[in-house]
């Protein structure tokens, strides 16, 4: 079987060695993903967490 993934969603699987990653290139993969915030209200203490997370996450480099 072969499938094209996200390294990510895969991640359990290749360091476990059940899956091998195959050196092909796949040049301009990536794509922009956003949030979408409802006007006029504020995020949820849970969900201010959640974002600065992810900012963080950003900001550093991971994503």
């Amino acid at each position: 079987m072969l499938a094209a993934v996200s390294a990510s969603q895969m991640r359990f699987e290749t360091d476990n060695g059940l899956l091998s990653v195959l050196p092909v290139p796949l040049p301009d993969t990536t794509r922009r993903i956003g949030l979408t915030f409802r006007a006029g209200s504020l995020p949820s203490p849970a969900t201010q967490a959640l974002l600065r997370f992810i900012y963080q996450q950003v900001q550093d480099g991971a994503v």
